[in-house]
């Protein structure tokens, strides 16, 4: 029986309220049952309040969701007029809520640790399972994302699968969405207790270079000292063949041209029976390198470069991952969150990713998701890690 259906608005549908009402109810229409939980993506041209507004005058259950920059889909990429509803039967759902700010690191770890200990009573409420239930998070960019994913790792272990991303902040203000308003800087989830098995997946593609050095100084996702020295002059000199002239010019300039190499050239971190933990410099702060994850000191250092066909097979790396989970039955939908970083190339683009996706599904199965600026996820029975420049994938049986 199908318990997860796909629904849109119509294609020249501009008003946001009734490209909610569409979309809702083409999912609900689907089903042969009502549905327990709603999972919503909405371009930045909708109006977030009107879109939930139009949804929730049609069916008012738990309901999570976010404004993407494009939504990945079965029909292809949507950057315009877009709303999207994954509609779900399940055994149980639950949501959870932590409204964040700007208050720094030990702030976010403790908005993480609350919202994780929430997500460990509920956990404990239901008690075992015959089927593991997933977590599937949603986490606004304006806060301090990859602390929080180590503070929720921190408390709930390997209780639990996730999935998850960090919005594009960019495209929009309004954070993630809870029930029927937009949360802002808030991080979202919702607990989905399903019939069959779901299976998840994670891959990147980057290959080691073959230089390596050693974190000697490091706080956070600040790296401040590789083998002794400025962080940042010891990058320059491992990439001197490759590196950008940046003699004469300004900070901007300067600031630009590290950001447009490092985005080929990230940072790895070795992993037990797993690809390298990517780490994405993103920028330069007297001498140090500030990336978009923790990085442990002491850590050795790989420095990593990715070429197009990697990227390709990663893909569907990770969804064979997820598929041998459930094994290897045709899953019933594909939810995928998928780093914005690995479609700046020209030879590899985000439509190049979902066709390798759908070579091993196929084109009917409802798949959605959408490109972020963090991925959360962790393999079966291990700790939650917070990824950089890969995709995750569940695959619902």
């Amino acid at each position: 029986m199908k318990n997860i259906s796909l629904g849109f608005n119509a294609q020249s549908q501009k008003d946001a309220f009734r490209a909610g009402q569409e979309a809702v109810r083409m999912a609900l229409d689907l089903l042969p049952g009502a549905a327990d939980f709603l999972f919503l993506l909405t371009t930045p041209d909708y109006e977030p309040l009107e879109t939930l507004r139009g949804i929730t005058s049609v069916a008012n259950m738990p309901l999570i969701g976010c404004p993407a920059e494009q939504i990945i889909a079965t029909t292809g990429i949507h950057s315009t007029e877009m709303a999207a509803v994954m509609a779900f039967q399940l055994r149980h759902a639950q949501l959870f809520v932590e409204q964040g700010n700007n208050g720094g690191r030990e702030k976010a770890a403790v908005i993480g640790r609350r919202f994780a200990e929430q997500v460990a009573e509920s956990l404990l409420a239901q008690g075992h399972t015959a089927v593991e239930p997933l977590l599937l998070l949603l986490i606004d960019s304006r806060l301090e994302a990859h602390v929080m994913t180590e503070s929720i790792a921190n408390t709930l272990g390997p209780l639990v699968s996730v999935i998850g991303g960090v919005l594009n902040g960019v495209c929009s203000s309004a954070g993630p969405f809870m029930n029927a308003e937009p949360r802002g800087a808030a991080i979202v989830g919702a607990l989905l207790y399903p019939y069959a098995p779901i299976g998840t997946g994670v891959a990147h593609g980057w290959q080691p270079s073959g230089h390596a050095a050693v974190a000697t100084h490091t706080n956070g996702n600040v790296i401040l000292e590789i083998n002794g020295r400025p962080a940042f002059k010891v990058y320059q000199d491992i990439w001197r063949e490759m590196f950008p002239d940046i003699s004469g010019k300004s900070e901007d300039e300067f600031q630009r041209a590290f950001r447009a190499f490092a985005i080929y050239s990230p940072i790895g971190l070795a992993q037990i029976d797993e690809e390298y933990l990517l780490r994405s410099p993103v920028y330069i702060k007297d001498g140090a390198i500030i990336c978009a994850g923790g990085v442990p000191e002491n850590a050795v250092l790989h420095f990593m470069r990715g070429e197009a066909n990697m990227l390709g097979k990663a893909a569907e790396m990770a969804m064979q991952q997820a598929l041998s989970r459930i094994q290897q039955r045709q899953p019933e939908a594909v939810l995928l969150i998928d780093c914005v970083t690995r479609f700046t190339r020209p030879d590899y683009t985000l439509q190049n990713e979902l066709a390798h996706i759908q070579r091993l599904i196929g084109t009917d199965v409802p798949l959605l998701g959408f490109p972020s600026w963090g991925e959360i996820m962790n393999p079966p029975q291990r700790m939650i890690e917070y990824h950089n420049k890969a995709l995750v994938v569940s695959a619902f049986s």
